[in-house]
């Protein structure tokens, strides 16, 4: 006899994956994220066509797409789902909920296959509904007190939404340009800066109480703010096409202040360790990326430049900084303490070295440089996966069954 749909559900719910959001999501983005890699040289190189809303696409518009509104956005739902509620000490997301957002994330990326208007209508609703939701999701749990403190976070949700529904509504019109895709990628580089200070204020001071120091990491507003605000501006004025000039000298104002945040991590080598050598190295290539764009923008470098200014940021701060989150946030929320195993740098390298790999192929366009880069991307996220799935199937050790760390 089959269990009604409500007792089946609840049944499911009841598995150690849906202990909390993050855990699915987790495993979805690193697994997507592998799934478009495999596909994307193929894409590139070799004019594999794609059913559905690819065809309407330009192959970087696809690519683009998929890794910031597929790959990316679940990694951000499993981290805000948890970092918000613990900041503020409020009730993290039930596991129905969860699994409602789940639902639209996987029918955003199914509907991807449906061609025309209803097929690029269909992915909008999921796509705005889960930004949306992530932004009262922290709206709700911010009092007056919690507001002055993550503001930031509500700030940066508020412009996905904006970005989100500006791309949808030029693909159901239109074909779609790329300049929402680079303000997404803007606004990206903003929640890094703004996850990062907070991270980085954990494993900092851990470091340094590790080694008996009495000094204090603090991420000073006044840089973090600098570097937020250079970066929006940045974001603005290419989205609004201001003249090259004026871009480019925003993108160097970007790299300076983003290096000027790193002034605060120079307190002493008993900080130095791979953890924080790790998220140093995010923040540095966060700085490249820009500085590079700016070059290129003031210098008339090559369009192949600027993309791979680009990834620079893309993949040495966006793929670390996610690979970081699932290690550092997935194992505490779990239950467990950090990983001190050689996996994990050694996957911080295989992504830094498809970062180079991509900005060689820029220099050098053959094929070998663009399947590497993608091949050690693919064994970053799959090494990921192969440590960190087995502890999202697992009951926690310490007995709990939600996200508290």
């Amino acid at each position: 006899m089959k269990l009604p749909v409500k007792e089946f559900l609840e049944n499911f719910l009841e598995h150690p994956l849906w202990y909390a959001a993050f855990r699915p999501f987790f495993t979805l983005s690193a697994t997507f994220s592998i799934m478009v890699m495999l596909a994307w040289p193929f894409v590139y190189y070799y004019g594999l066509q794609l059913p559905g809303q690819a065809s309407n696409l330009s192959f970087v518009n696809w690519h683009a797409y998929n890794m910031l509104f597929g790959f990316v956005v679940a990694a951000l739902a499993g981290f805000v789902l948890t970092a918000i509620a613990e900041f503020t000490d409020t009730p993290f997301l039930s596991r129905k909920s969860a699994f409602v957002l789940i639902a639209l994330w996987l029918f955003a990326r199914v509907s991807f296959f449906l061609p025309g208007k209803i097929g690029a209508f269909l992915i909008a609703v999921p796509d705005i509904a889960i930004v949306v939701w992530l932004l009262f999701f922290t709206l709700q749990r911010l009092n007056r007190l919690g507001w002055r403190k993550y503001y930031d976070f509500t700030f940066g949700l508020f412009l996905m939404l904006i970005v989100v529904a500006g791309y949808h509504y030029e693909a159901i019109i239109a074909t779609p340009t790329l300049r929402y895709l680079r303000a997404m990628t803007g606004i990206w580089m903003m929640l890094i800066v703004v996850a990062m200070s907070r991270i980085s204020m954990r494993i900092m001071n851990d470091a340094l109480e590790a080694h008996g120091s009495d000094l204090k990491y603090i991420a000073r507003p006044p840089r973090k703010n600098l570097a937020l605000l250079t970066i929006f501006l940045y974001t603005v004025a290419e989205f609004f096409y201001a003249p090259v000039s004026l871009v480019g000298w925003l993108a160097l104002a970007a790299m300076a202040a983003i290096f000027n945040l790193l002034n605060d991590w120079h307190l002493s080598k008993d900080a130095i360790n791979k953890w924080t050598a790790i998220l140093y190295g995010i923040y540095f290539t966060l700085g490249m990326g820009f500085g590079f764009l700016g070059l290129t923008k003031l210098l008339h470098w090559s369009i192949a430049i600027e993309s791979a200014a680009r990834h620079t940021m893309l993949i040495g701060a966006v793929g670390v900084a996610v690979f970081m989150v699932f290690t550092i946030a997935g194992r505490n929320h779990s239950g467990h303490t950090l990983d001190e195993r050689r996996w994990i740098p050694f996957g911080v390298v295989l992504l830094f070295a498809a970062m180079v790999a991509r900005f060689v192929w820029a220099l050098q366009p053959i094929a070998v440089f663009f399947w590497l880069a993608a091949l050690l991307w693919i064994a970053a996220f799959a090494l990921s996966l192969y440590f960190m799935l087995p502890i999202y199937l697992r009951s926690r050790p310490d007995g709990k069954t939600d996200a508290s760390g």
